[in-house]
């Protein structure tokens, strides 16, 4: 009975393979926020991206103001991001998917069905898709993470022993709030995100404070890495990476570039976005946002965040009016 539970399961994720625009993604065309007439818990937008055929859809739960949930699909694109929440990205299609992606120091392979996992303060690169993806992304602010931990126990801040897994029960689990998203029920989704969050605590981290299955980047990497964090609104030059490194800067762009995943611009650039795209969702205006990341003039910033998020800051903005208080991620450096 179990086995045919979890094949009738696993046909019906295959069956989402081809996840063509529906009638809730035909409503929302354009940037529109979409409230369905029988449950208004659910905010979604459709974000335009520059890449034909790819669509992102940002939802956000009144019930669950600290977490944010994505759809993908029919994306070609090597998302690329430094994390500042928790975050699950289940896999959802094609069935025959393989994609190679780069966290903690390593390449790993993934396959349709299978959750990426990524932790606060942790960079993340996707480096080949053998063709284009659909995939759900449950965003889980920290502090909502560690509460939850908390009254379930544990009391340290947990920290990821795993960055991914085909677990059926978490699989299942965040399947369903994908499929409470699509239905349009936010108690469901909602109590699907919970349950997906209560499994992310208890099968997925450890709580000792040590963080498991990483590798250490190189001292030099590290202090590189460490200087772009702490300036990245202001000018680095290539010179004063490769003092703080203690390396030739030639070393220092090859190994930069072959632990991070990035080039050290690129890598600047996407911590100024994750900067200003947390501005942004917290109220400030495009303008405040570009300058207080370094940026000369609006219209950089634009072209800037546009190629590494796929929509233009304006857009972002509309899209999370709904929970202001909400701290996204920016994809794909390219």
């Amino acid at each position: 009975m179990k086995s045919c539970a979890r094949e009738q399961s696993r046909k019906r994720l295959v069956s989402h393979e081809n996840l063509s625009g529906s009638r809730q993604a035909r409503a929302c065309r354009k940037g529109k926020v979409v409230e369905h007439a029988i449950d208004r818990g659910i905010n979604t937008t459709e974000m335009l991206t520059d890449r034909p055929g790819e669509q992102l859809f940002v939802h956000h739960l009144d019930t669950l103001p600290a977490v944010q949930l994505w759809t993908v699909r029919n994306s070609d694109r090597l998302w690329a991001m430094h994390h500042e929440t928790y975050t699950a990205c289940l896999v959802l299609a094609p069935g025959h998917l393989r994609a190679t992606w780069r966290y903690r120091g390593r390449e790993r392979v993934v396959f349709a069905r299978n959750i990426q996992l990524m932790e606060p303060g942790e960079l993340h690169v996707t480096t080949s898709a053998s063709e284009p993806a659909s995939f759900f992304v449950v965003w889980w602010q920290p502090n909502y993470v560690e509460e939850l931990a908390r009254e379930m126990g544990y009391p340290q801040t947990p920290h990821l022993g795993t960055c991914q897994t085909a677990d059926p029960a978490f699989v299942a689990s965040l399947f369903s709030a994908y499929c409470a998203v699509e239905a349009r029920n936010s108690l469901a989704a909602q109590c699907a995100v919970v349950a997906s969050t209560s499994l992310l605590i208890e099968r997925c981290t450890v709580t000792n404070g040590r963080k498991g299955s990483i590798v250490k980047f190189h001292p030099g990497v590290a202090k590189a890495r460490g200087l772009l964090n702490a300036r990245y609104a202001e000018r680095v030059t290539l010179d004063e990476l490769a003092s703080a490194a203690g390396l030739s800067k030639f070393h220092l762009v090859r190994s930069f570039t072959q632990e991070c995943g990035l080039a050290p611009h690129a890598y600047q650039n996407l911590r100024r976005v994750v900067d200003a795209k947390l501005r942004i969702e917290q109220g400030q205006s495009i303008k405040e946002a570009a300058s207080s990341n370094g940026f000369a003039d609006q219209a950089h910033f634009s072209r800037v965040f546009k190629r590494l998020v796929g929509v233009p800051p304006g857009v972002w903005s509309k899209a999370v009016r709904p929970t202001r208080a909400f701290s996204g991620l920016p994809p794909s450096a390219e």
